[in-house]
């Protein structure tokens, strides 16, 4: 049962990763009117350039655009 519950905890994890990089994708899609593809590759190519992984840039991403769209931090 303990590896059971071991073997499926990186699932989570994955998932919101998963998810994080979607909504990133998102951002990107509706502000630069790129495809789903397009968001996703420029995406990669903005990690890349920043030499951290995807799913970190995105959390990146998706924080810059929560505190801007705070009231009053713009």
């Amino acid at each position: 049962e303990r590896l059971r519950a071991q073997a499926a905890a990186p699932l989570p994890a994955a998932r919101a990763s998963a998810d994080v990089v979607s909504l990133a994708a998102g951002v990107l899609m509706h502000r630069y009117s790129l495809s789903r593809g397009d968001a996703l590759a420029r995406l990669r190519r903005i990690a890349d350039a920043a030499n951290v992984p995807l799913a970190e840039q995105a959390e990146r991403l998706v924080r810059a655009v929560e505190e801007l769209a705070r009231p009053g931090a713009a």
